[in-house]
């Protein structure tokens, strides 16, 4: 259910800019780009073709620390890991993933490179525990990658000497991997792809493998998908005309429960929505544009049916340029942004009106 208001709510709010720094780019790269933000908000990721820019942050300036070199081929991903673990890691076209450490000097290099996809990475996350990566390929594959680690110890004692190694392999898939989401408990993975599908894939603690648990058919291919919670998750679309909810019935099969309407224009751009879970904000990228929608539970419940969300509209932020690349901070106190027209990096924090 979506609740557009024109007149957004009581607070207003708005991003102010506190900090830019110029920057030469090559012409079409910036639309190949990513940008990433630590939990700390102190380190900032944005990847040029083949390299990474490692820009630290302290509030008031910005100030380039490293250049990485060592992809062969344009990035399409860069992840930092959760809670306190000091990496981050990177995917790109040429079929690797790097796992970087985060060190603040200039001389650096990586932990490991993971090699397994035959085709370029797409998209990637990471558990909850940090001990999970999970990458989608051009190859129409997912892939698993674990800590091989001798015992719980070194794990947390001498966890940048530990390997990853690929644990297992889904291909049944017949086309690239556009998106992926693991729940809260880590258990479950939804993953949509350039045809027609949604992918629900389970852990299961008897045989300790991941399984296919059901094939779900939608009418147009998937932009994007996420979960909001360990049994919720909403799918959006290439055509960006319509958000869908799905949640888990009585024998825990995801089924479709709501369309909400929310034309946020085609998904060009390849910047995921974004999900503040403390501010119940979900957060899409439309046609230059940033589109803010209030998430609250559904008091309106029948015992037939399970609850739902409402969506409510309550901010937009219009962008004039072409190309412009930006992310979220996850407490949403800063917006970072990249105009490749203007060749510029602008920080932004949020203040209510």
């Amino acid at each position: 259910m979506l609740v557009d208001k024109q007149n957004y709510p009581q607070k207003q709010f708005q991003y102010s800019i506190i900090c830019q720094i110029a920057m030469k780019s090559r012409q079409n790269w910036f639309c190949q780009q990513c940008i990433a933000l630590d939990q700390s908000n102190s380190i900032i990721l944005i990847s040029e073709e083949s390299l990474i820019r490692v820009f630290q942050f302290n509030k008031i300036s910005l100030k380039q620390i490293q250049l990485l070199k060592n992809h062969r081929a344009n990035i399409k991903t860069l992840r930092f890991f959760n809670k306190k673990e000091r990496k981050f890691f990177s995917g790109s076209e040429d079929s690797s993933i790097i796992i970087w450490p985060q060190q603040l000097n200039s001389q650096v290099k990586f932990i490991q490179k993971l090699k397994g996809h035959i085709e370029g990475i797409t998209c990637m996350i990471i558990n909850g525990d940090n001990n999970l990566i999970i990458s989608g390929g051009g190859d129409s594959c997912i892939k698993f990658w674990t800590i091989l680690s001798p015992n719980d110890t070194e794990l947390d004692r001498n966890i940048k000497h530990l390997q990853w190694s690929c644990q297992q392999t889904i291909s049944d898939i017949n086309n690239r991997i556009l998106s992926l989401s693991i729940n809260n408990l880590g258990n479950q993975v939804i993953s949509c792809c350039s045809q027609n599908q949604i992918l629900v894939i389970e852990y299961s603690t008897f045989s300790s493998i991941w399984m296919v648990k059901q094939k779900i058919k939608v009418d147009i291919w998937g932009r994007f998908i996420s979960f909001l919670d360990n049994n919720f998750f909403v799918f959006f679309p290439y055509d960006g005309k319509y958000l869908y909810q799905y949640r888990t019935n009585s024998i825990n099969n995801y089924f479709k429960i709501s369309s909400i309407l929310i034309s946020c224009g085609e998904q060009f751009s390849e910047l995921p929505p974004i999900y503040l879970s403390d501010q119940k904000l979900l957060i899409i990228w439309g046609f230059f544009s940033l589109n803010f929608f209030r998430i609250t539970q559904n008091k309106k419940q029948s015992c037939k049916r399970k609850e739902t969300f409402e969506f409510q509209k309550e901010h937009k932020i219009e962008f004039k340029q072409n190309c412009l690349k930006a992310i979220i901070s996850q407490n949403g106190q800063y917006l970072i942004s990249w105009n490749q027209n203007q060749s510029w990096i602008q920080i932004c924090q949020f203040q209510e009106i």
